[in-house]
């Protein structure tokens, strides 16, 4: 198989191996592998999947430092209520996007998910939304937390829901590969507990 150092990837992508490094530390990229010599290397699907990002976003190196800055805030106040690591790196790479996409209602989208973490019972369902990012689909977790979404979603009055639906569907296979088969039966669930959509 083919092996690429992070120059080689930054040449054929046209950017520095610097916007690779920070695409990595905000989670575009997935960690990248090691040598003998713990240089990275990277296969040829990484240079696609570089690309990829670098199309989607949309958006140069100082944007998505931006970006980062803007919501490290957020992620922080989620890493301190216990909120899975690989559900943040996901959503910061959905976000990325999202703002290039959606640039109307993006930081109405964040601006909600700041204010929900007032609320003591959105804290304890996001902390446990999130860690069924790495549970099989049919664990039994996953029909409880539905359950509870649900009824979370059937407090909010119809200007809450408004403000916090946030149109990732769009953008979220391309951004994130393969979602977890547990979320996408909690999105399933709750769409059908509450009689909506929800993105898969």
């Amino acid at each position: 198989m083919t092996m690429l150092t992070i120059s080689e990837l930054a040449a054929f992508a046209g950017v520095s191996a610097r916007t690779i490094r920070h695409y990595h530390d905000i989670g575009l990229m997935p960690p990248a592998g090691r040598d003998s010599a713990g240089r990275r290397i990277y296969v040829p699907a990484d240079a696609v999947r570089l690309a990829r990002v670098r199309s989607l976003a949309g958006l140069d190196s100082p944007e998505l430092v931006g970006l980062s800055d803007g919501n490290a805030a957020l992620f922080r106040r989620w890493r301190e209520i216990g909120v899975a690591e690989e559900f943040i790196r996901a959503i910061g790479r959905v976000w990325v996007v999202c703002r290039s996409v959606f640039p109307d209602t993006f930081d109405d989208g964040v601006r909600w998910a700041t204010e929900a973490l007032e609320s003591a019972e959105y804290r304890v369902l996001l902390r446990d939304v999130s860690h069924l990012w790495t549970v099989e689909p049919d664990d039994p977790l996953v029909a409880e937390i539905a359950r509870r979404a649900a009824d979370y979603i059937r407090q909010l009055d119809e200007e809450e829901l408004r403000r916090g639906e946030f149109p990732t569907s769009v953008v979220l296979d391309s951004v994130i590969g393969d979602i977890p088969p547990a979320i996408i039966r909690f999105n399933e669930l709750v769409g059908q507990l509450t009689g909506t959509e929800v993105a898969r």
